[in-house]
């Protein structure tokens, strides 16, 4: 009998989960609202639209901080919703492929393959893959280059620098630098230029639509970003410029890259030849 499979990527911000079946595709938020501590109110998608305007009895949390499990049974009802979601209720033996950081311990990276397995889905076989590696396969690099490949992933809090060579992983750090930081620094910029307040809704909308930016400055149009002004809701409009948006990047940005150079630099001099 030939078992479903499922690919299943963890991030901080957003779950991806793989349906071999159907050969599709699943991105949903990580995210999931409790109701008074123990009722489950609504995950993904809908918990997000959510996010920063629910009531003081609804919790809305991320499950995971910094790459790895913070709450293993928020994170377990998050999996078996999502995959019963796919299975149209009805969940079936399949085997599961989970993407774990490299630079994190072996307790950590245990606890991804007990979260699928007693997350209630029925799986067959559990598959922990090394996240660079699967990012690497999924561009269709060639691991296996003797030269080596640099592999960047930039996630919400994080961002994963690795190295890969004959098909393994060489070099691994994993910085505390990733889409978070610029939507912090948006609010930051927006807050000391104007002495304004805008959520974090607001600004990953301003990160993800950089390019209408750009395209808006040539055009001479505007985007105009909704904040509130001294706590008071959505009462003011101002515009936010691409130049600004841009500026206030530098330094998240600038981090990465030092850590890039950091780590090549370390595999230049480690695979230096003796004299």
């Amino acid at each position: 009998m030939v078992f479903n499979a499922f690919g299943i990527d963890l991030g901080t911000n957003n779950i991806k989960i793989y349906d071999r079946n159907e050969d599709k595709v699943v991105i949903e938020k990580n995210m999931i609202a409790i109701e008074n501590k123990n009722t489950l109110f609504a995950y993904g998608n809908s918990a997000f639209e959510m996010y920063e305007k629910a009531p003081g009895n609804i919790q809305i949390s991320y499950p995971l901080s910094n790459g790895v499990i913070a709450d293993i049974k928020n994170m377990e009802t998050l999996i078996k919703y999502f995959i019963g979601d796919l299975q149209k209720g009805l969940v079936k033996p399949a085997d599961f492929y989970v993407a774990v950081p490299t630079d994190v311990t072996e307790v950590e990276k245990r606890a991804f393959y007990d979260l699928v397995k007693d997350a209630g889905v029925k799986a067959k076989k559990i598959m922990v893959v090394e996240k660079a590696v699967a990012d690497a396969l999924g561009l269709d690099v060639d691991v296996k280059n003797s030269q080596g490949v640099l592999v960047v992933n930039v996630g919400y809090e994080t961002t994963e620098i690795s190295i890969l060579s004959l098909g393994g992983i060489v070099l691994s750090r994993l910085i505390k630098v990733g889409g978070m930081k610029f939507d912090e620094s948006i609010r930051n910029a927006v807050r000391k230029e104007y002495s304004l307040i805008i959520g974090g809704k607001t600004a990953e909308n301003i990160k993800i639509n950089l390019k209408d930016l750009e395209k808006a400055r040539k055009d001479h149009e505007f985007y105009y970003a909704y904040y509130a002004k001294n706590l008071a809701v959505l009462k003011y409009m101002d515009m936010y410029t691409v130049g600004e948006t841009q500026g206030c990047y530098l330094l998240p940005v600038n981090y990465a890259l030092k850590s890039d150079v950091k780590l090549i630099s370390r595999e230049a001099v480690e695979r230096k030849p003796f004299a």
